[in-house]
């Protein structure tokens, strides 16, 4: 996975600000990620 760090530089944001940023872009790639899963699953599964 590949975080957008280019939008958002360190020096633009204070550090709690980027943390919250890059916490909110992991939960909806995981979230993605984990649907995924579960089709693949009920499709292996099925």
């Amino acid at each position: 996975m590949t975080l957008k760090a280019e939008r958002v530089s360190p020096g633009q944001m204070p550090l709690l600000g980027w943390q919250c940023q890059v916490s909110k872009i992991n939960n909806e790639q995981v979230s993605k990620v984990a649907e995924l899963f579960i089709l693949a699953n009920r499709g292996v599964s099925g």
